[in-house]
């Protein structure tokens, strides 16, 4: 995932992580000797999350880059700005607990949300059951599909979740912080 730009909107962003490979097996003896199969449990538990670099001020030495100070204060309707600096810690944990960031709450972050959606719709279920005849690079490139629709097909279960999800806590996320936001880039 690249870093944000200063002039983006996005509080934070998560995406989850498929293994890299499934642990494969191979059928050493009987009428399917050779045939390959996912030979562990498949889960995802692994995810990418990001915070726009101007919530957190605390990584700065010194003097807050005017830059930050500029995207803070832009983020609401009034040209000087309502929020400041102040509020940017409270947001910050919202957004970090809403992503992901911190210890992951089942119902109130994504991959708490994308859990529950992943032990509820049981892909692996489906993932586990591919099997071929054909090498290792064709059985995981097999598996790796079967994940990318999974967790990637726009109307499909996981993605709604996760825009659900979105639709119930962004408001929470900002409400956070004290001061309205309306991520309009032009007001300032």
């Amino acid at each position: 995932m690249t870093e944000y730009p200063h002039d983006s909107t996005a509080l934070g962003q998560f995406q989850p992580l498929p293994p890299n490979s499934a642990v494969l097996a191979r059928s050493t003896s009987g009428p399917n000797v050779g045939l390959g199969y996912v030979g562990t449990p498949y889960v995802v538990t692994d995810y990418q999350i990001a915070v726009h670099p101007a919530l957190d001020t605390a990584n700065f030495v010194g003097t807050v880059p005017a830059k930050t100070i500029k995207w803070i204060n832009d983020q609401n309707s009034v040209p000087n700005g309502t929020c400041n600096q102040g509020n940017i810690p409270t947001l910050l944990a919202a957004v970090k607990r809403h992503e992901g960031s911190i210890p992951i709450d089942p119902d109130k972050s994504h991959p708490g949300i994308g859990n529950g959606t992943f032990n509820t719709l049981r892909p692996q279920d489906t993932i586990e059951r591919i099997y071929s005849q054909g090498m290792d690079s064709v059985l995981n490139r097999m598996v790796e599909m079967a994940v990318a629709d999974f967790l990637t097909v726009i109307d499909g279960p996981y993605l709604q979740a996760q825009a659900q999800f979105d639709a119930r806590d962004t408001r929470n996320v900002l409400n956070s912080a004290g001061c309205p936001f309306d991520f309009n880039p032009d007001d300032n």
